[in-house]
């Protein structure tokens, strides 16, 4: 998600009047399917809040880049670590290109990735690269993305729950999933788009480019 400055606090706040509306406490999570916490399998509630969520989103000007691999289609010389370094680059040149479109810098946070310390520092590792040499076909620039990628628990950030809603809907709607239908027309809002107005290539990005 691209959140400008002036929306952080009032989305937590809309956010926290969600959980009052809907009698769930305080620090309840978020998201597409929460695997525990009392959204796990409440499927009327999360209905209820999963258009809330989108709809504040663009009412406060947030944006979405979202990233999708079909991996059955991937030559099967690509590993897992090799589709997951080549996703992180497409995120990274797309949210690059829609701060330097709408001359902002940014702070890239990401939820923290699963698996022990060495995995995450691992992670990290590769997310610095990115900030400190960019990609063929975007150049490093500490004005744009300030700080290396830093990473948090989506439980302690809502913007977070707020991008594995985006992610998981977006991805249901490519596959052609009727459950994420009711939300196609905030997903489409919330997609970044470029100076044309097209999302394709912005806001979504599919891969690998030879099936799309």
């Amino acid at each position: 998600m691209i959140v400008p400055e002036k929306s952080l606090v009032p989305y937590a706040e809309r956010l926290a009047a969600l959980r009052t509306r809907l009698g769930l406490p305080p620090r309840t999570e978020f998201k597409w399917n929460p695997d525990s916490g009392p959204l796990h399998k409440n499927w009327e509630t999360l209905r209820k809040a999963r258009p809330q969520m989108l709809q504040g989103a663009q009412d406060l000007d947030v944006s979405a880049v979202v990233v999708i691999c079909a991996t059955m289609r991937m030559p099967t010389s690509w590993g897992k670590k090799k589709v997951q370094l080549e996703m992180h680059k497409y995120l990274y040149e797309r949210v690059s290109m829609v701060l330097d479109n709408a001359g902002h810098s940014g702070i890239l946070i990401a939820d923290q990735p699963p698996g022990d310390r060495t995995d995450e520092k691992r992670w990290l590792g590769q997310a610095l690269a990115l900030t400190e040499n960019g990609t063929q076909y975007i150049a490093p620039d500490p004005n744009r993305i300030v700080l290396p990628v830093l990473t948090a628990r989506s439980d302690h950030l809502d913007l977070l729950q707020l991008t594995n809603l985006v992610t998981a809907a977006t991805t249901a709607l490519i596959a052609g999933s009727e459950h994420a239908a009711p939300y196609r027309d905030l997903i489409m809002s919330l997609l970044a788009k470029n100076r044309l107005d097209g999302m394709g290539g912005t806001g979504l990005k599919l891969f690998p480019d030879a099936d799309y």
